[in-house]
């Protein structure tokens, strides 16, 4: 393993270009607030304690009052000096830090250091650095950051630059201006922005004052007054298979393979070594961590690369938001300007950073390897002998998932038939708010025939509890500070951004993955399964069971990744690692080979239970006699919906012997639907939004069916219903139903009147239609398979 080095080791300071003065370092040497009072008093000595022991514990409202006290004693300066030198915080684990921080600040904006002061500080700093009293020079630096002179600061640490910037805005005014690595204090004028980014609770006051151009941050937009008709940041510049999201997915990847890779190192060559191989396959997990903490920031960096302003304004309740955008704003564009409008009290929400967190982790190896056998689990962890095969099927999955339910309760009880079943819980989320929790037995009817029923990752969260050994934490925070250090300079402010997650996620979950990684080998020697079949293989638990089994048993048990669902061409996707990839039809077949890279002899083209579930359903419905009915089936992306429900209702004003149906998404909310019914009010009885009932009674009685790129679009196509797939994006869509010939394209309000107009009188694109979709189904005969289920199992257990 390489050497790791605290940050503190690692400085630039030749040819910094500021002016040096050597000092004696016994001026330095354990009495800095000393050196720091002779700034102002060559004969400065020793102050009482007393004198600022108030300051450090006394009320906000009272520290000015104290500050004035000790301006009426001699030597004021100096004793201020030395004042707020000692109140600077030593240790970040301080609990009087932040306040200590905040009043050091009021005491140094009362000395107005000037460019004397600076340079004698400067120089202090180097002596510090060159006789390796990292204590001093930290203390140095953080008045440096105080005065605003970040242009030093930034030259001693690598990581300091941001950092420096987030200790300075916990202690300005609310609404600043940052330009050339100074802040000062603005009026509040978000009108002279080119636009502006929101993220955090916005105070109701300033929604009248928004500029057009403003974008979201989610968690702004969550029951927010007046915010309705904004459009989230991240679902408009990043959203799901988006060159913005590809970008990011590529670069988290990466990341989270460096992570993995250190991370795992420190098993090699103990007795957990057989764990490190199915540790990384916990890599992405690393990556949907990086990825959904780094999104808002990256997606605020794409929408100024888009824009190019010379003006932005961040409101913000977040310093490291705030900072990291700015930050990246100025790396863009070095003359832009920025204003940020901080919406509540940063002092009362800032955490003091270590920026030497190196910690001691040179027992993290062994003290892992006690800390397992201590759990009952080092004889499994490292177990190499191989393990002989039953007849037994191991399924690996998502029982309370909607999707995947249906593909369980259709292939276990056909598994039950020929040996012992066996069920693995690959996800955690088994309970709602307000709810009671969720049981097998509630999803699966035939769950007591189940013979082994395991939730590794619930399991290992209850064991590991408080219990993970510091040295193992100390081992993540260390590669907090490898990537921080010397990763890669343009993701650094991403890695600050997502810290608080990466940190949890190292200290906390990767050392509870190691406990389910050791579950892991004893579900498999337990089950000895014949076959496993995982539903889907994309989760990290079904991928560390397929690697489990490919390196302990014989060749000839087989595992199968069970997408029986579409899966567009998308980075956040990873290719399966089970040695079959069961798809639904040879568009999906096409997929996996050209965009996934699998070779035609991984590929199983099986149908789909949940489809064949659906196909049955809705053909055993008998709608009834009514008007003509439009049924648009709205996707998760609220945004990229609207403007196609907007042209719908513009269209009806002409089929006016028609109704609109627009089935909501699952994952649609109150706001979501208030947006819905808005647009469809004028209509009338015309329109109608269904939030419940049977989709399949839905789809039965629709006469033609309006979707973006949804699997409703193809379940339409199954019924001999006209199918348009109509989005006013430019992205190409994750489920591109026209290419497969089973919809029209409506790319534009015009196209979509036309499609319409076409299928409704039996017109050239209406005939195109019938013509390809009929094609579809000659290539793909198991999709209109009531029982493919069937067929599918046959496939899988054949030897």
């Amino acid at each position: 393993m390489d050497e790791e080095f605290p940050l503190s080791s690692r400085k630039r300071v030749e040819g910094g270009g500021t002016h040096r003065v050597a000092m004696e370092n016994g001026t330095l040497d354990g009495q800095f607030p000393i050196a720091f009072a002779q700034l102002f008093n060559p004969s400065a000595g020793a102050v009482d304690p007393s004198e600022y022991d108030g300051i450090v514990l006394a009320p906000v409202i009272r520290v000015d009052q104290l500050i004035d006290t000790l301006m009426n004693v001699e030597d004021w300066e100096a004793r201020l000096a030395f004042v707020a030198a000692s109140l600077l915080p030593q240790d970040p684990a301080d609990r009087f830090a932040r306040a200590r921080r905040i009043r050091a600040d009021r005491i140094i904006a009362r000395l107005r250091l000037n460019e004397g002061h600076l340079q004698t500080l400067r120089a202090m700093a180097d002596a510090c650095y060159y006789s390796e009293d990292q204590r001093s020079e930290f203390l140095i630096l953080q008045i440096l950051v105080i005065a605003g002179d970040l242009g030093f600061v930034a030259e001693r640490y690598l990581r300091l630059e941001i950092q420096a910037m987030m200790s300075l805005v916990a202690m300005t005014p609310e609404c600043f201006n940052w330009s050339e690595g100074r802040i000062v204090a603005v009026d509040w004028k978000p009108l002279d922005a080119d636009f502006l980014i929101v993220d955090g609770p916005l105070p109701q006051a300033l929604g009248a004052s928004l500029p057009i151009d403003t974008l979201f941050a989610p968690r702004s937009l969550r029951d927010a007054p007046g915010l309705a008709e904004r459009a989230s940041l991240v679902a408009t510049v990043a959203g799901p298979y988006s060159e913005a999201e590809e970008l990011l997915s590529a670069e988290t990847a990466r990341l989270s393979k460096t992570i993995m890779e250190r991370y795992t190192a420190i098993l090699q060559g103990t007795p957990l070594a057989p764990l490190a191989d199915l540790m990384r396959e916990a890599a992405i997990r690393v990556d949907d961590v990086l990825f959904s903490s780094m999104i808002p920031v990256w997606a605020a960096q794409q929408a100024i690369l888009a824009r190019s302003p010379k003006h932005i304004t961040i409101v913000t309740d977040s310093i490291p938001f705030a900072v990291c955008v700015a930050k990246i704003a100025q790396n863009i564009d070095p003359g832009i300007a920025i204003d940020i409008r901080m919406t509540k009290p940063v002092e009362t929400d800032y955490d003091d950073v270590d920026i030497a967190p190196t910690h001691p982790a040179e027992s993290a190896a062994s003290d892992a390897v006690r800390w397992i056998s201590d759990l009952g689990l080092l004889g499994e962890a490292s177990d190499t002998r191989p393990i002989s095969s039953s007849s037994a099927t191991l399924f690996a999955g998502r029982p309370f998932d909607r999707n995947y339910i249906v593909d369980l309760k259709a292939l276990m009880p056909l598994a039950l038939n020929s040996g012992p079943v066996h069920l693995v819980n690959t996800t955690s989320s088994r309970t709602q708010a307000g709810k009671a929790p969720i049981s097998v037995a509630d999803v699966l009817p035939f769950s007591r025939k189940i013979t082994h029923w395991e939730e590794p990752e619930r399991q290992a969260r209850l064991i590991a509890g408080d219990k993970i050994p510091e040295s193992l934490k100390n081992h993540g925070s260390n590669i907090i500070s490898f990537l921080l250090e010397g990763y890669d300079e343009n993701l650094r402010p991403y890695i600050i951004f997502s810290e608080p997650q990466l940190r949890r996620l190292l200290e906390r979950v990767l050392p509870a993955t190691l406990i389910s990684a050791a579950h892991v080998r004893s579900i498999v020697r337990i089950t000895a399964p014949g076959r496993l079949i995982c539903l889907p293989g994309r989760d990290w638990l079904s991928r560390m069971l397929a690697a489990d089994i490919r390196a302990r048993m014989p060749s000839s048990v087989n595992s199968f990744d069970v997408q029986t669902v579409f899966i567009g061409p998308r980075r956040r996707y990873k290719p399966t690692n089970c040695d079959v990839q069961v798809v639904i039809d040879t568009h999906s077949a096409q997929l996996m080979r050209a965009f996934f890279g699998l070779p035609p002899e991984r590929i199983l083209i099986g149908g789909s239970p949940r489809y064949s579930a659906s196909l049955k359903a809705a053909r055993a419905e008998k709608p009834g006699p009514g008007r003509y009915r439009i049924l648009f089936t709205a996707s998760p992306i609220m945004d990229r919906c609207l403007p196609v429900i907007a042209a719908l209702c513009k269209i009806m004003e002409v089929h006016r012997d028609a109704q609109l149906i627009i089935r909501t998404h699952p994952s649609s909310g109150p706001a979501d639907i208030t947006r819905m019914s808005t647009l469809t009010a004028a209509l009338g009885s015309s329109a109608e939004i269904e939030k419940d009932g049977s989709l399949a009674a839905s789809l039965a009685s629709a006469d033609i069916v309006v979707t973006r790129y949804s699997n409703t679009g193809l379940e339409a196509a199954m019924l001999g219903k006209p199918v348009i797939a109509s989005d006013f994006h430019q992205e190409r869509p994750p489920i591109p139903l026209d290419e497969m010939g089973v919809a029209i394209k409506a790319a534009t309000p015009d196209a979509l009147r036309d499609a319409i107009f076409d299928i409704r009188n039996g017109g050239p694109a209406a005939m195109q239609f019938y013509r390809t979709c009929q094609e579809y189904f000659r290539m793909n005969p198991q999709m209109l398979d009531e029982d493919s289920e069937i067929s599918l199992w046959k496939a899988i257990s054949l030897p």
